[in-house]
């Protein structure tokens, strides 16, 4: 890895992109000594090797000085780092706050935050909401409220249960809303099954018709999603 490494220094040495594939390499090294499991299933050889690559990651953005911060994935990977490495909320706050303000509309920062966000890793659904609310804030003048049902379908993908409404702080009435706006913004085929399984999540049969008979056969409901099936929303859509 490290003559890789050398070798793209060498090839690239003023490239703005070249501190974020060298911090890339050294995290997926990392996560390759460290596994996916439970941190209480991580010997601590593994953990060290984790924690010591992430460590060169850093190193890596923080030499790419105020260049590589032309690219919104410096942010990401900052963000990313901080969050695997324990580091406090003011830390990624700072971090995504920076990066936001320069790109206000880059999708990966807010996804990056929200994960450090969830309750997995230390957060709660109440933090996960005011963060999604003030995304919304951010870029209502050019989204309208579309963030609201883009973040919350990220947090879905992680919580399978089926009561998603009543578990989390996600509000239907809202999410549906934020949908029609981002229909207005660009109504592709992906966008409105996303919107017509969550119309089949909170159980909304009247949507979930009116948007199932505007896809007609291009309809994907359920998406694949855990603990949502394609069966019982196409019965619900009436097809």
């Amino acid at each position: 890895l490290r003559s890789f490494l050398a070798g793209l220094k060498e090839r690239f040495p003023d490239s703005k992109l070249r501190p974020f594939l060298e911090a890339a390499a050294w995290m997926a090294s990392g996560w390759n000594h460290r596994g996916h499991g439970y941190g209480s299933t991580v010997s601590p050889e593994a953990m060290k090797l984790f924690r010591e690559d992430h460590a060169r990651a850093l190193k890596a953005l923080e030499e790419g000085g105020s260049r590589a911060k032309g690219s919104p994935l410096w942010y990401q990977a900052a963000m990313s780092i901080a969050g695997v490495t324990g580091q406090p909320a003011a830390v990624l706050d700072a971090i995504f706050e920076e990066g936001a303000g320069r790109y206000p509309l880059d999708l990966r920062l807010y996804d990056t935050r929200l994960n450090f966000l969830l309750p997995q890793w230390g957060g709660s659904l109440e933090q996960v909401d005011d963060f999604i609310r003030r995304a919304v804030l951010r870029t209502q003048a050019t989204e309208g409220t579309s963030l609201y049902a883009t973040l919350y379908y990220r947090v879905r993908m992680g919580r399978p249960e089926k009561d998603f409404f009543g578990g989390t702080k996600a509000s239907w009435k809202l999410m549906r809303h934020a949908f029609e706006d981002g229909i207005a913004l660009d109504g592709d085929e992906e966008w409105l099954n996303v919107y017509g399984t969550f119309a089949c999540i909170a159980e909304d049969h009247v949507t979930l018709r009116r948007v199932a008979a505007r896809l007609g056969d291009r309809a994907d409901l359920g998406l694949g999603l855990d603990g949502v099936s394609a069966d019982v929303c196409a019965e619900m859509a009436g097809r």
